[in-house]
């Protein structure tokens, strides 16, 4: 059984959530757990010991126990977008774009000159433009003179990423991959249409927005008591792009979304219709552990559910990956 992990830290809480595929193809909960997080003020880890400690706590309470890696969410104020944009001029006559063009395009528009204390997370094309036919997703065997991207680059400090990996490290746990909050929280919804994405925590507020399953945005704002201050902050920010006026809604979650007449007030300052996002979780059947049922229906688990999609994602790929790399090799040893 391949069981897929997604941790969640968060200032007041750290969530977990752990899932398998069934024999039916389904991505089944199996178990889940939240306890009170110690060390994270403001999305960062401020006492390492502390968080591996709340950590430690939380393993202690889960039923299923054979977990080695977890994917994570990062955090904090500190989580930054870039946008940059990079060409390759492939053969005068047309050539089929092959991965290794677009590895080398993608590599090139990485390149964006950040400070050394800070380090890419996660990179995500906006679009391919071929031969200036844009808004293309997959531009694979495609045949062309010239191909560009659109990159949405998102970047940490180095100094955050590392405190992240040793709490978990120092926990007994890999870390499988990582990625910002909104990137998990729509992983989650699988949002169709054009939202802005607020996981709205106990310090911080996590804003993506999301337009047809792509992530355009991402940024973290702090608030203590001010939280209207806040979502007046969000909305002047945000409605600076491009895509604001796209927005058909405002889909929150997170535990902060659970406050009485959050709804209403930001219905009030961004004009725009809201919802929780609750995510729909099949969870595993004839299991006593699962009877509370406690994440179904509660967005406080809405991230590290989607941790756990985002992590079936990239195990596929990397599958997908391994038997092309063994096609390929099987092919080689029959024509040598």
């Amino acid at each position: 059984m391949r069981l897929i992990a997604g941790l969640d830290i968060g200032s007041n809480k750290i969530s977990l959530v752990i899932g398998k595929i069934n024999d039916q193809r389904e991505l089944e909960i199996v178990d889940f757990q939240k306890v009170d997080s110690k060390g994270v003020r403001n999305g960062i880890i401020v006492d390492l010991t502390k968080v591996v400690n709340s950590i430690l706590n939380l393993k202690q309470n889960l039923a299923v126990k054979k977990i080695n890696s977890v994917f994570a969410t990062i955090n904090g104020k500190d989580i930054k977008s870039h946008f940059n944009r990079a060409a390759l001029n492939l053969s005068p006559r047309g050539e089929e774009i092959r991965q290794s063009h677009l590895d080398k395009l993608l590599k090139k528009a990485s390149s964006i000159g950040l400070p050394l204390n800070r380090q890419i997370i996660y990179r995500l094309p906006l679009e391919y433009i071929v031969d200036g036919e844009g808004e293309i997703g997959n531009p694979l065997r495609m045949t062309a003179n010239r191909i560009e991207v659109r990159l949405h680059i998102i970047s940490a400090k180095i100094g955050e990423i590392e405190n992240l990996s040793k709490s978990i490290n120092y926990s007994n746990w890999e870390i499988e991959g990582m990625i910002p909050v909104p990137l998990a929280c729509q992983c989650a919804l699988e949002q169709d249409s054009h939202n802005l994405l607020l996981d709205i925590g106990s310090q911080t507020i996590n804003a993506g927005f999301s337009s047809n399953n792509i992530l355009n945005f991402c940024r973290s704002f702090l608030y203590r008591n001010e939280l209207t201050k806040c979502l007046a902050e969000i909305k002047g920010v945000t409605e600076k792009m491009d895509d604001y006026a796209r927005i058909d809604k405002i889909v929150i979650s997170g535990g902060g979304s659970l406050t009485d007449g959050l709804i209403e007030k930001i219905e009030e300052i961004f004009e725009k219709p809201t919802k929780i996002g609750v995510p729909p979780v099949r969870l595993q059947k004839n299991s006593p552990d699962l009877e509370e049922k406690e994440i179904v229906d509660n967005p406080v688990y809405t991230a590290a559910i989607g941790l756990v999609k985002y992590g079936l994602e990239k195990r596929k790929e990397k599958a997908e990956a391994k038997g092309l790399v063994k096609r390929i090799k099987r092919w080689m040893e029959g024509y040598f």
